[in-house]
């Protein structure tokens, strides 16, 4: 740690490491400067990452790995700390573009000492206001509309969430529609089964 402060000092005075040596060994007051000051980079080096920090780096890791098949992960945020993955490990979430194609999914993901990996976010860390979400509803209506002729839902606002059991989340929202001004309240849901397929679905509130 000593020979770090020695070489900042030797930098910032233009001299060898062996000048900068003879000259902290005749000035003491410059002795213990050298050592607080050696021991502040030390301080700030050595401070934690905060878990979005952790979280936007663990995504850079992964987009970085071509063998992962993402090409961008975005709103990268931390889910929780402390997880059972280890101590130190931060769950995070975030939107991933899939490299193959112009797909988004919502995915959780996360860094321990052994491993970088990334899956399907599950739905208890799902959200109404969640893009990936409110598109699949929306792709849900505009197939309905085509088969029916009923007028296709083209926004939905104030999402809120009725319930999550972590298996189904249930939502509510207002629905613009494709033919006239009213906008229409409805329930929209995700849910998944035993394999852990995911289902759609939505229907005109009460």
């Amino acid at each position: 740690m000593f020979a770090v402060g020695i070489f900042f000092f030797a930098d910032l005075f233009k001299v060898d490491m062996i000048g900068a040596f003879i000259m902290i060994r005749n000035n003491w007051s410059m002795f213990f400067c050298l050592m607080i000051f050696t021991v502040l980079i030390f301080a700030c080096a050595s401070e934690p990452a905060t878990p979005q920090e952790s979280c936007l780096s663990t995504a850079k890791k992964l987009v970085s790995d071509k063998s992962m098949g993402l090409s961008a992960i975005e709103a990268a945020v931390p889910i929780a700390e402390n997880t059972e993955l280890e101590e130190s490990a931060v769950l995070c979430k975030g939107i991933a573009m899939i490299s193959d194609g112009q797909a988004e999914e919502s995915i959780q993901f996360f860094e321990t000492s052994t491993q970088i990996a990334f899956e399907t976010l599950h739905i208890k860390y799902q959200e109404c206001d969640d893009k990936t979400l409110i598109s699949s509803i929306l792709n849900l209506s505009k197939s309905q509309a085509d088969r029916t002729g009923e007028p296709e839902m083209i926004k939905i606002y104030e999402p809120k969430e009725i319930s999550n059991t972590g298996d189904r989340l249930l939502c509510s929202g207002e629905a613009k529609l494709s033919v006239g001004e009213e906008n229409q309240k409805i329930n929209y849901y995700m849910e998944a089964d035993q394999d852990n397929d995911r289902f759609f679905g939505y229907e005109p509130a009460d």
